[in-house]
């Protein structure tokens, strides 16, 4: 079986909302008889949602415009002001995640 990391070029971006490089992962492996079988792995692509994070020497800085609105949470119960979408790798220091969930009561 062979495992393979191909980056597409060009995915990597200087907006603050957009993260997490896109990298798709191929598994090959022949069967019995010559028949290949492909496996594709692509990661989701995070758009956060009105977060900027900035990392500057050791230091993370998230910064969230409070005046926003992105309507209500999927419960119903609070009004979204920002999110991360779930946890996402702080760049340069992909060990680190951030999970970021700002909200308001109705």
């Amino acid at each position: 079986m062979r495992d393979e990391k191909v980056n597409h070029g060009g995915d990597h971006t200087t907006k603050p909302d957009l993260v997490n490089q896109v990298i798709a992962r191929f598994i090959i492996d022949t069967c019995p008889g010559g028949v290949k079988l492909w496996l594709i792995q692509i990661p989701r692509r995070t758009v956060m949602k009105n977060v900027e994070m900035k990392v500057e020497g050791h230091f993370l800085t998230i910064k969230v415009d409070l005046t926003k609105d992105f309507g209500p949470s999927s419960s119903g119960k609070t009004i979204i002001i920002a999110s991360t979408e779930g946890n996402v790798a702080v760049y340069g220091h992909e060990e680190a995640k951030v999970g970021l969930n700002v909200y308001r009561k109705k």
